[in-house]
This record gives C-alpha cells, structure tokens and sequence, in this order.
C-alpha cells in the first residue's frame, strides 16, 4: 500500500535535488571567498526578503494581533528552532570547506533520516516500526560502506 501521494514524493524529490545542487553551489563559492565573506555576504541577501516580510506583515495589524494569543512554550520553541537554524549553516558550511562534498553528504542526509525517527520515539512518543529498524540498519552499513577508506582520507 503506498502511504505517500505522488504529489508529495515529487515535491520531495524536487526539494532534495534542490537541496544537493545547492551544496555544490555553496561548496564553489566557498572555494572563492573566505568562510567569513559567503556567510556574511548570504545572511546580507536573506534578511532583504524577511525585512520585506516583516514589513508586509506590520502592515496589516490584523497578524500583529495574531502574536498575543501564543503561548510561552510557543516563544521558547520559536527561540530554539531559531538559535538552532542559525547555528545549522556555519557547522554545515564548515564541513563543505574543509572535507569532500561527496563524503558530507551522504552521511549527512541519512543521519537525518535516523535523527528523526529516534527523536520521534524517544520526544514525541512514535512507535518504530520492525521496517524503521531494518531502513536504521541498511543506513549505518550504507554509511559504513561509502565511508570507509583503508587510507582514512576524508579530502
């Protein structure tokens, strides 16, 4: 029985190949700029929309009153998904410069995948299925397999 519509896997699709084009982009410039200058340079282009946002936002003061009905744990989690998404790229953009994309990557996204399912179970109370268990292990002997080097180079 497939659980997951079309549209769905194809906008997954489309949202990974985004994402894996993006590293390589994102490793290229950082081959042409210092660490420093590409992070300030893109947090530079990325606050342009949000200010744009933000302003669209204000002017409605319909969605201004819309804030004062959240609750503490709703601001605490907004502050911890924030400093989180704020840390993801330097440690990311750190792993592009320093070490092979062909080797982040690949253990990057499938540790997401188990990151997931173990966070689910053990915060948000989800079952792990016989089959999760079976997709963990093939991912940690994927990641095994494609990382093992008899020199242990990882450049």
């Amino acid at each position: 029985m497939l659980v997951y519509s079309i549209k769905m896997l194809y906008l997954i699709g489309i949202f990974s190949f985004i994402i894996a084009m993006s590293s390589f982009i994102k490793k290229q410039l950082l081959d042409m700029c210092s660490f420093k200058q590409f992070i300030y340079l893109e947090y530079t282009l990325l606050v342009i929309p949000i200010l744009i946002f933000i302003f669209y936002m204000s002017v409605d003061h319909k969605n201004i009153i819309l804030f004062k009905n959240l609750s503490s744990k709703f601001w605490l989690l907004l502050l911890c998904t924030t400093l989180l998404t704020i840390m993801t790229p330097f440690i990311y953009y750190y792993l592009i410069s320093n070490y092979s994309i062909i080797k982040i990557v690949p253990i990057l996204e499938p540790l997401i995948i188990i990151f997931s399912i173990l966070l689910g179970f053990f915060i948000f109370n989800s079952t792990i299925t016989k089959q999760e268990l079976i997709g963990i292990s093939i991912i940690i002997i994927g990641i095994i397999i494609t990382t093992y080097n008899k020199k242990n180079k990882y450049r």
